[in-house]
């Protein structure tokens, strides 16, 4: 599913380009020569009358192609049956966010079908996970939704490393509030998040949440739960994060091609491969030409072009970098070392209007992203797309379609608008369970511990009932 979107995205960006960029053209060259653009108007409409059964099949093609994919996707989507699981963690939890990264991890299962399958919509589109972290009128809840074929793995990939977690089945939470919202008496605010540098830079991520002075873990979710255990009643906080497998050779390129990027600023490479090369070379020739055609007159050594300053022979020393651009790259570095998957993340905050506090469901919630924020690495910030606010015209009606989309792909686990790739760490650092640090009596847990019966219990084959 995600190799389609971004596939999806890259040509409908690229055949948008071509066609304005088209139109500009023949518009200004309308401008410039109305009768060669009058003659080329009518030669077309001559070459398409007679020749139509040729030029014809190849557009309706596309469009055969684009409506059967949207058609068999559909279809595909309507047959998976998804469940949602409640996972209720330990009272005494301790472990700490790598261990959800081994969970990830086990959730990363890409594969690969043949021509025949996607064109007969047979199997087309990588399982769609969905992790979510829901507060509801003071109380916390840990949910997961899959498909309900995938329901065993993802409580066997749990259960290996939270032995004593519950994971019990439940009805749909977001069946609870209103479905026509925003209405008379509930307020809506939410956003899709996004990336405020590139794609390929990660986040901060849980191994940099430590004090200095003990050593102890500070947990990167306990911002978030202290908000939604303060939620009064009628109001609502839903945090979700949509994740779909995805494998290296679809994502590693961009990350190594934005490191080389880098590594080319640093050695003055990057302004020479942003000319035009023919243009630029050029000019390089002409400005050394007059001082060089004096130095051939005088028997003197030629100018080189400031082009061929740069010579291929330099040598990249990672250690002659400032210490942020150093951070950065061994970041990106490591980030390609581990699992990956397309991920959407967004939070709605819904609520009576009687009660309803920006302050605290938006502002707390974009503080505790706040946390993962680095100047030398990423951030996520609501996108401006999905953000709910519309300003300069038919502001009412704008807000009103925004806030209803961000509720329906909430309820959807869309995966339109804001999607990126992260990896297995950075997604444990986003969704965890917290651990006994986090001393909140809103996160439902479990209040009894599992233990292995003793092995010198009697079994019972010569039991006689007493008088």
């Amino acid at each position: 599913m995600a190799t389609k979107i971004s596939e999806k995205k890259a040509s409908s960006n690229l055949w948008g380009t071509i066609t304005i960029v088209s139109v500009v053209v023949f518009v200004v060259f309308a401008m410039i020569f109305p009768a060669d653009a009058q003659l080329f108007v009518g030669s077309t409409i001559v070459l398409f009358t007679n020749y139509w059964w040729i030029l014809l099949p190849l557009p309706l093609w596309y469009i055969y192609e684009m409506v059967w994919n949207e058609y068999t996707e559909h279809e595909f989507l309507t047959k998976i049956e998804n469940v949602i699981l409640e996972l209720v963690p330990p009272k005494d939890i301790e472990k700490s966010p790598r261990i959800m990264e081994h969970v990830f991890a086990g959730l990363n299962d890409y594969s690969t079908p043949n021509s025949l399958e996607i064109h007969c919509g047979w199997r087309m589109l990588q399982p769609k996970l969905t992790f979510e972290i829901v507060g509801t009128e003071g109380e916390v809840y840990f949910y997961a939704r899959c498909p309900k074929n995938m329901r065993n793995n993802i409580e066997a990939q749990i259960y290996a490393h939270y032995p004593d977690m519950k994971i019990f089945e439940v009805e749909d939470y977001v069946r609870k509030v209103p479905k026509n919202l925003p209405n008379d008496k509930w307020d809506v605010w939410g956003a899709t998040l996004d990336l405020v540098k590139p794609d390929p830079v990660p986040i901060r991520t849980y191994k940099h949440f430590q004090e200095d002075v003990t050593g102890k873990m500070i947990d990167p979710l306990s911002n978030m739960v202290e908000v939604m255990s303060s939620l009064p009643k009628n109001q609502h906080i839903w945090f979700q994060i949509v994740f779909i497998s995805e494998k290296p050779p679809n994502w590693h390129p961009a990350s190594k091609a934005y490191v080389q990027g880098i590594i080319d600023e640093h050695l003055g490479a990057g302004d020479s491969k942003k000319r035009i090369p023919f243009f630029s070379n050029l000019w390089d020739e002409l400005k050394v030409a007059p001082s060089n055609v004096l130095k051939g007159f005088a028997g003197n050594d030629l100018d080189a072009p400031i082009g061929a300053e740069v010579s291929e022979s330099v040598e990249f020393n990672i250690n002659k970098l400032p210490p942020g651009t150093q951070e950065l790259i061994l970041a990106i570095q490591e980030n390609l070392s581990k699992p990956a998957f397309h991920t959407v993340i967004r939070f709605v905050y819904l609520g009576e209007k009687e009660g309803y506090n920006k302050a605290l469901g938006v502002a707390g919630i974009m503080g505790s992203m706040k946390q993962i924020a680095d100047i030398n690495l990423n951030d996520l910030i609501p996108s401006p797309k999905t953000k709910t606010f519309a300003n300069y015209y038919f502001d009412e009606e704008r807000l009103l379609y925004r806030k209803r989309k961000i509720v329906a792909d909430y309820r959807g686990q869309s995966v339109s608008g804001m999607d990126f790739i992260m990896n297995t760490e950075e997604l444990a650092t986003l969704y965890h369970f917290p651990d006994m640090a986090i001393r909140n009596p809103a996160v439902t847990r479990v209040e009894s511990r599992k233990e292995d019966a003793p092995a010198e219990l009697p079994i019972g084959v010569d039991f006689q009932e007493s008088r």
